[in-house]
């Protein structure tokens, strides 16, 4: 049985789309691709977090622990490799505080302009 098409498709042309072939299955000696983690948490938690779920539109509430957990642990560790230095680095920043260079001649010109500016 064949379908007839009526009107125009603006945006989409399915009957033209050639069919893909999908990737092969991956083998069967592969390493599992999940990991398990359990938590026990407090019943009004339990609803707080379905109740989330909902509202962000997950289809489960695993998707939506998932999705949380993946950005706030990225950011967590994002911002603690930012703000660590390491001990040559450290050693340099504070040197660089304790022994400030000469300034340059345009940074003496910026203090100049500065001063004309401001009296």
């Amino acid at each position: 049985m064949k379908l007839d098409l009526y009107g125009k498709l603006p945006y989409i042309n399915f009957m033209k789309i050639p069919a893909r072939k999908l990737p092969a299955a991956a083998p069967a000696a592969r390493v599992r691709s999940t990991a398990r983690l359990e938590a026990r948490i407090p019943p009004e938690l339990k609803e707080i977090v379905e109740e989330a779920a909902t509202i962000a539109g997950h289809t489960s509430v695993t998707d939506y622990i998932v999705q949380t957990l993946r950005v706030n642990a990225s950011h967590t560790v994002e911002m603690s490799r930012r703000s660590r230095l390491d001990a040559a680095d450290s050693k340099a920043f504070v040197r660089s505080l304790l022994t400030p260079g000469k300034p340059t001649a345009a940074l003496l010109a910026a203090f100049a302009h500065y001063r004309k500016q401001v009296r």
